[in-house]
C-alpha cells in the first residue's frame, strides 16, 4: 500500500492551536464556582483588615470573576492558591471557618498581617496544602498537633511567630514530602541533642532549613549530613556548642550555610572537594578555629564569606585570589597574621573587612587594582606597614576607607578623583607631613578622621570649609598649626562632631561675626582641648544639642558660666586643667533637666563645690587637684545614686566620710586621697562587692580596717599616710583580684602577713613604717606572690630573711643577666646586727630606663627591708636580673587611666617616666 497524505493549511493549523490553548486554559483555570465566590465573600466579611494598606481584599468585587481577584488562583473554578500577604489585617470578627472550606486549596499565604489569634486546629481540613507561609502573620500559643496531618506539605513557614515552644518532633513527624521548612526567631521548645535526629528521620527530601534564631542548644548531629538534596542550611543566633560536623561541608548542591552568632560552636575549615556548589558561608562570632585552607580557591562559586569575630587564625593562603565570584569578605575579629593576598582576580568584590586581626607588611601598589566594584574596605585595627597604596583612590565607587590603628608611614600622595568617598579614616597610624591639598576635593565627604598621627603643616578653616557635606572631623593628636577661627564653623551646616584637640593651633572665638545662632551648625561632640582657648566659645551658648565637650587644657580663667549647665542633653564635660576659680551663682542647679555623667574639673583653683558635683546622673566625677574646702553631704548616696568613678583627692576635704557612701552599689573606684578626711573609714567599704579601687591615702583617718566580708573584689587598696592601727585585716585573703596593697606610715601593729600568700594577683606591696614584727620567714612556704614587682617593709620591726625561694618566684623583676642592676628606689636601707647603714640608689645604666614618679604610691617606695634583712645578694647575685621596670610602668600605666609615658633627659641620660596624662 501506498500511504496517503493529507496537507492541512496553515492558517487551520493556527486555529486549532489557538482553540486548542483556549480549551486548556479554561480547564486550568476556569470560571469561578459560585460557593467558591460565596466562601472568598463570607471571608472578605470576617477579617478585619486596614483598607489604606489592603490592595488585594479591598478589591474583591462579586461583580467580577472570582478567579480573577488579586491573590486567588483557581484551577477548573475551584480556588487552589490563596495570597493575603501584607494585607494589613489585624483580627478576625468571627471565625476562619470559610477559608477552612476551601478543601482544594493548595498554596495558603498569610505572612506579614497581625491576626493576633492562635493556630486554628482545622487547618488540617487543608488536606491538598502544598505550601503553607503563616510568617509573622501574629498567630500566638501552641502549635495544634493538627498541623502534623498536613501530610502533602512541600513548603512551610512559621519563621517570626510567637509560639509557645512548638514540638518540633511533633510538627514534622509525618512531613515526608517536606522540601523547605522555615522556623527563623520562633524559640523552639528545649530538644538538646535530639533535634538532628527529628529532622533526619521525618523530612529526607529537605532541601532549605532555617532554624535561625530558634533558641537551639545542644550539639549539630552529623546526620544533618544526610540531606543530600540541601542547598540552604540556616542555624545562626541560636546557642548550639560542640564541633561542627565537618561533612556538612561536603554535601555537593548546599550553596548557603550559616552558623554565625553562635558562641560557643566550635569546629574548622576542612578540605573542600572541586566542583562544590557552596555560594555563601557565614560562619561569625563562633568558636571556630585554625587556618583557611588553600583548597578554599574550589568554591568556584563563592561570593559571601564571613568569618568574623571568630578564632580563625594563620596566614590566608595565595589561592584566595582565584574567588572570582567572591562579592563580601569579612574576615573581622580574628586572629589571622602575615601579608595579605592579591584579590586582583576577584573584581566583582564589593566589601572587604579584615578588621581587627593581626595582618601585617605593606600593601603594594597593586593590590586594588582592578576592584571597579568596591564599595566598602576595613584594614583597621591591625600592622601594616608602609606607604597607603595611591591605587586605594582610583577605584570609581569607593565609598568608606578604614585604614585607623595600622602602622602606615610616610606621607600621603595626592588622592586621585575620588570625590565618591564619604568617609576616611587614617587614624592611629605614623603618617606624617601635610595633608595633599586634593584631599579637601572629596566633596561627598561625610566622615574624616585623621588623628594621632604625625601630620604638619598648616591647617585653615577655608580648607575645612570646601567639605561641604562633613559631618564628623577628628584632627587631634597630630602637629597641625595655624589660627583657627571658630565663627568660620557656621558654613559646615551639617557639622556634628569636631575634634582639633592636642595639636599646634591656636583657636579664637570672635563673637561679633557670627550671623545668627540659628545658623550655626548643631554639633554634638566639640574637643578643642589644648587650643588656645582663653575664654568659652560663645556659639556654645544657644547649641541645645551638644552632648560632649571638651575644652581642656586651655588657658580659660574666671568663673564657669552658668549657660554650660542649661544643655539637657550635655553627658561629657571636661574642663580640666585650666584656671577656673569658681561658677557663675544661680537660683537653680539644673539637677532635674540635665543629665550629665562625665565631669573632669581636676587641676583649676576651685575652692567650693559646684552644685552640679554632687549630681544623681553622674557616672564619672573628678575634681581632684584644686582646693574645694567642704564636707561630705550625709545623703550623698541619693546625690550621687550613679556614680562609678569618683575622684577628689588633692583638695580641702573635711570631716569624716559618711557611711552613705556605702550604698551606693555602683561605685567602683574611690579615690579621696590627700585631704583632711578625719573618723574611721566604714566597715562597710570594704564589703561593697562592686568596689575595685579604695584610695584614702595622706589623711587623718583613725581605727582599725578589720572589716569581715564575705567576698572582696578590690584590685588596689591604699590607705598610707593616716593614722590606723590593729591587725593586718584578715578579709584581704579573699581579694583575689587584689594587684596593690599600700598600708604603709600607719600603726599597724600584726605580724609578717605569711597568710597573704595565695594572693597570687599581688604586684605592689607596701607595708614601711608600721610596727610589723616577728620573723619575716613564712614556715612551709616556698614560693609567694609569682607577680610581686614591688616589696616595701621598711622602718619595722622584722627579723629573719625572706627564702631565697621567694626571689626565684618574683620573675616579674627580672631582666637579661647581663644587665646591671639599675635600682631606682628612694633609698635602701639595711639594718644589721643593730648597725643602721644607709644606702644610696646605684646609679642608672647606660641604657634608657623607666622610672616612677612615685608620688601617687609612696614618697619613699624603694625596695627597703627592716631589721635583719640582707638585700645585697639580691643586688650583685648574678643570676638575679634587676627591676624590670617597664613591665612595672606598664601595669600602672594600666591600673591609672590618668597616668601616661613622657621621656625627659637628666645629666645627658633619656629617662622614660609615669606622669599626669593630658585630658
Amino acid at each position: 500500500m501506498i500511504a496517503s497524505t493529507m496537507k492541512i493549511h496553515p492558517v487551520l493549523c493556527l486555529f486549532l492551536i489557538g482553540f486548542c490553548s483556549s480549551i486548556n486554559f479554561l480547564l486550568v483555570t476556569g470560571n469561578c464556582l459560585p460557593h467558591q465566590r460565596s466562601l472568598l465573600l463570607q471571608l472578605q466579611t470576617n477579617l478585619q483588615f486596614d483598607p489604606t494598606t489592603s490592595t488585594k481584599l479591598v478589591r474583591w468585587n462579586q461583580s467580577e470573576d472570582c478567579c480573577e481577584w488579586n491573590g486567588v488562583t483557581c484551577q477548573k473554578g475551584l480556588v487552589t492558591s490563596l495570597d493575603l500577604s501584607e494585607e494589613g489585617i489585624y483580627g478576625v470578627k468571627d471565625n476562619l471557618s470559610s477559608l477552612f472550606s476551601l478543601q482544594h486549596l493548595q498554596s495558603l499565604n498569610l505572612a506579614d498581617n497581625s491576626f493576633d489569634i492562635e493556630i486554628p486546629s482545622a487547618f488540617h481540613n487543608l488536606s491538598y496544602l502544598r505550601h503553607l507561609n503563616l510568617s509573622d502573620a501574629g498567630f500566638v500559643g501552641q502549635i495544634p498537633v493538627e498541623i502534623s496531618k498536613l501530610t502533602s506539605l512541600v513548603t512551610l513557614d512559621f519563621s517570626l511567630l510567637n509560639l509557645d515552644n512548638p514540638n518540633l518532633p511533633m510538627l514534622v513527624q509525618n512531613m515526608t514530602f517536606m522540601a523547605k521548612l522555615v522556623l527563623q526567631g520562633t524559640t523552639i521548645s528545649p530538644l538538646e541533642n535530639g533535634w538532628c535526629q527529628a529532622l533526619s528521620s521525618s523530612m529526607p527530601n529537605l532541601q532549605v532549613l532555617d532554624l535561625s534564631f530558634c533558641q537551639l542548644s545542644g550539639i549539630i548531629d552529623s546526620s544533618l549530613a544526610n540531606f543530600n538534596n540541601l542547598t540552604v542550611l540556616s542555624l545562626s543566633g541560636n546557642n548550639l556548642s560542640g564541633w561542627f560536623p565537618e561533612n556538612i561541608f561536603q554535601l555537593k548542591r548546599l550553596k548557603f550555610l550559616d552558623v554565625s552568632d553562635n558562641d560557643y560552636l566550635e569546629g574548622s575549615l576542612p578540605h573542600v572537594p572541586k566542583y562544590r556548589s557552596l555560594q555563601t558561608m557565614r560562619i561569625a562570632g563562633t568558636s571556630f578555629s585554625g587556618p583557611i585552607p588553600d583548597s578554599i580557591s574550589n568554591l568556584r562559586y563563592l561570593s559571601d564569606l564571613v568569618l568574623s569575630s571568630s578564632y580563625f587564625n594563620g596566614t590566608l593562603p595565595n589561592s584566595m585570589s582565584k574567588l572570582r565570584e567572591l562579592a563580601y569578605l569579612d574576615l573581622s575579629n580574628n586572629h589571622f597574621i602575615g601579608p595579605i593576598p592579591s584579590f586582583n582576580l576577584s573584581n566583582k568584590l564589593i566589601q572587604m573587612d579584615l578588621s581587627n586581626n593581626d595582618f601585617s607588611g605593606t600593601i603594594p601598589f597593586t593590590h586594588f587594582q582592578g576592584h571597579s566594584n568596591l564599595v566598602y574596605i576595613n584594614l583597621q585595627g591591625n600592622s601594616f606597614k608602609g606607604s597607603i597604596p595611591s591605587s586605594l583612590f582610583t577605584l570609581p565607587l569607593l565609598q568608606q576607607v578604614l585604614l585607623g590603628r595600622n602602622e602606615f608611614n610616610g606621607q600621603l600622595n595626592d588622592l586621585a578623583n575620588t570625590s565618591i568617598i564619604e568617609e576616611l579614616d587614617m587614624s592611629s597610624n605614623q603618617l606624617e607631613g601635610p595633608i595633599p591639598s586634593s584631599l579637601f576635593n572629596l566633596t561627598e565627604l561625610n566622615i574624616l578622621y585623621l588623628y594621632s598621627n604625625k601630620f604638619n603643616g598648616k591647617i585653615e578653616m577655608n580648607m575645612i570649609q570646601q567639605l561641604r557635606n562633613l559631618e564628623k572631623l577628628d584632627l587631634s593628636f597630630n602637629k597641625f598649626s595655624g589660627n583657627i577661627e571658630l565663627n568660620m564653623i557656621q558654613q559646615l551646616q551639617n557639622l556634628t562632631a569636631i575634634s582639633l584637640s592636642y595639636n599646634k593651633l591656636s583657636c579664637t572665638d570672635t563673637p561679633t561675626t557670627y550671623s545668627s545662632s540659628s545658623s550655626f551648625p548643631r554639633i554634638i561632640s566639640l574637643g578643642l582641648a589644648s587650643c588656645g582657648l582663653t575664654t568659652f566659645p560663645l556659639f556654645l551658648k544657644n547649641n541645645s544639642e551638644i552632648g560632649g565637650l571638651d575644652l581642656s587644657e586651655n588657658n580659660i580663667h574666671g568663673i564657669i558660666p552658668i549657660w554650660i549647665w542649661n544643655h539637657t542633653n550635655l553627658l561629657f564635660l571636661n574642663l580640666s586643667e585650666n584656671y577656673l576659680t569658681d561658677w557663675e551663682e544661680t537660683t537653680s542647679t539644673h539637677s532635674d533637666t540635665s543629665y550629665l555623667q562625665f565631669l573632669d574639673l581636676h587641676s583649676n583653683h576651685l575652692q567650693r563645690p559646684l552644685p552640679v558635683l554632687f549630681h544623681p546622673h553622674l557616672i564619672y566625677l573628678d575634681c581632684s587637684n584644686n582646693n574645694i574646702s567642704s564636707t561630705f553631704p550625709s545623703d550623698i548616696d541619693h546625690r550621687l545614686s550613679r556614680i562609678h568613678y569618683l575622684f577628689l583627692s588633692s583638695n580641702r576635704f573635711l570631716g569624716s566620710i559618711p557611711k552613705s557612701v556605702c550604698n551606693i552599689k555602683s561605685l567602683e573606684v574611690l579615690e579621696l586621697s590627700n585631704n583632711s578626711l578625719t573618723g574611721t573609714i566604714p566597715k562597710c567599704l570594704f564589703e561593697k562587692e562592686q568596689q575595685t579601687v579604695l584610695k584614702l591615702r595622706s589623711n587623718k583617718l583613725i581605727g582599725t580596717i578589720d572589716a569581715f566580708p564575705s567576698s572582696c573584689s578590690l584590685e588596689i587598696l591604699d590607705v598610707n599616710g593616716n593614722f590606723l592601727r590593729g591587725k593586718l585585716p584578715e578579709y584581704l585573703v579573699n581579694c583575689t583580684r587584689l594587684e596593690i596593697l599600700d598600708l604603709g606610715n600607719n600603726q599597724i601593729n600584726d605580724k609578717f602577713p605569711c597568710r597573704f600568700k595565695n594572693i597570687s594577683t599581688l604586684r605592689v606591696l607596701i607595708l614601711r613604717s608600721n610596727n610589723l614584727h616577728g620573723s619575716i620567714e613564712c614556715p612551709s612556704t616556698q614560693a609567694a606572690w609569682p607577680n610581686l614587682q614591688i616589696i616595701d617593709l621598711a622602718k619595722n620591726n622584722l627579723s629573719g630573711r625572706i627564702p631565697p625561694t621567694f626571689f626565684k618566684t618574683w620573675k616579674t623583676m627580672m631582666i637579661d643577666d647581663k644587665v646591671t642592676m639599675s635600682y631606682l628606689s628612694r633609698n635602701i636601707v639595711e639594718k644589721c646586727s643593730g648597725d643602721e647603714k644607709q644606702w644610696k640608689s646605684l646609679p642608672p645604666s647606660e641604657n634608657s630606663h623607666s622610672s616612677i614618679d612615685w608620688n601617687f604610691i609612696s614618697s619613699e617606695l624603694g625596695f627597703t627591708f627592716g631589721v635583719g634583712m640582707i638585700i645585697l645578694p639580691l643586688i650583685f647575685w648574678n643570676r638575679w636580673r634587676l627591676w624590670y621596670w617597664e613591665r612595672v610602668d606598664a601595669i600602672l600605666y594600666r591600673i591609672f587611666p590618668q597616668l601616661d609615658f613622657v621621656y625627659e633627659q637628666h645629666a645627658g641620660k633619656n629617662y622614660r617616666t609615669l606622669r599626669w596624662k593630658p585630658r
